[in-house]
């Protein structure tokens, strides 16, 4: 076989490992409940305070859930 011929043998197989997405988290944290809302992780911590954002807690740790999130979120829709 000449250098300038292909083999057909050597095509390229795509690596499906990376086309698989992962799923949405179903519960977030802290620091990514800031980076979702685009405030510090300070804000979150004022808005669970006041409970405008609802949290829930696994062991020790607090989390947000995605749905609630999303819902606050769509309470702060102004309407003209």
């Amino acid at each position: 076989m000449s250098r300038t011929a292909k083999r057909l043998d050597a095509t390229p197989v795509q690596d499906n490992l990376h086309s698989v997405s992962q799923p949405e988290p179903l519960l977030l944290k802290k620091k990514q409940v800031a980076a979702a809302l685009n405030v510090s992780e300070r804000q979150v911590g004022y808005l669970l305070a006041r409970r405008l954002l609802k949290q829930v807690k696994i062991g020790r740790s607090t989390r947000v859930r995605a749905t609630d999130l999303a819902a606050y979120v769509a309470s702060l829709r102004v309407t003209p």
